[in-house]
């Protein structure tokens, strides 16, 4: 049986599934809706830096109030096809 605290940490909020290059909304309470990008995201999801339109860049951690939804993203890879062995 698996021991919970051996598990690793999940956030509710999957921006471990955001992208550099991605074109994002973001909402906050008290904030009108902005447009902007995805600049880097924290493998466990944890955080994201955005470039934030008439604001700049800026760090969001998952305790943050804060809705991120992607409106444009780039180009994802393709994980549900096998490898292939090119140049073997």
């Amino acid at each position: 049986m698996l021991d919970a605290g051996t598990l690793p940490l999940r956030h509710y909020k999957a921006w471990e599934y955001l992208l550099p290059g991605d074109e994002v909304e973001v909402k906050m309470p008290g904030v009108g809706l902005q447009l902007g990008l995805v600049l880097d995201v924290m493998p466990d999801g944890s955080g994201v830096w955005l470039y934030v339109n008439d604001v700049g860049k800026r760090l969001f951690g998952v305790d943050e109030d804060v809705e991120i939804t992607v409106i444009k993203g780039v180009e994802r890879p393709d994980i549900t096809s096998p490898p292939t062995n090119s140049g073997i």
